[in-house]
Parts: structure tokens; C-alpha cells; sequence
């Protein structure tokens, strides 16, 4: 399972891009930037609007200033992705 880490030092972009693949535990991976931005990606995994499937994408607009937005980006399963 991948880790993320938002640095409260980082600087300002328009837009966080997320790699996320495709596994039941969605709303784990996300626990680290959902505790950053207050919860606000619960909505999106809980109504299935994101389910991190190949090619699917999500904008979640955040209430941070230096992160206005976040892409989170579907690889789809773990298993398929191939080098």
C-alpha cells in the first residue's frame, strides 16, 4: 500500500496530483491527506464518485490556501500494473 506525506512546510501549487491505486482499503490510503484537509475526501470514497480505477480521476477542491486543489489519480489494481 502506498504512503503519502504532506509537508505543512511545503510551498504553494494550484494542484496536488495523488496516485492512488485500486484497493478496498481506499479510504485508509487517503487517511493521511483526508487528516490534512479536514475529512473532505470521505464523501468522495464513500458515495463511490472515486474508486481509484485505471485512468479515473477525481478534483477535490480543498479549504487550504497553498493546496486549493487535489487530482486524485486511479492506477487501478497493483496486480496489473506492469514495468
Amino acid at each position: 500500500m502506498a504512503e503519502y506525506n504532506v509537508l505543512s512546510e511545503a510551498g504553494r501549487t494550484q494542484c496536488l496530483i495523488v496516485p492512488v491505486f485500486e484497493e478496498k482499503n481506499l479510504d485508509k490510503q487517503l487517511k493521511t491527506l483526508a487528516e490534512k484537509f479536514g475529512g473532505i475526501f470521505a464523501a468522495v470514497v464513500k458515495g463511490k464518485d472515486f474508486e481509484a480505477k485505471a485512468k479515473q480521476t477525481s478534483l477535490v477542491y480543498t479549504r487550504d490556501q497553498r493546496i486549493p486543489r487535489v487530482l486524485l489519480l486511479g492506477l487501478g489494481k497493483l496486480v496489473s500494473l506492469g514495468v
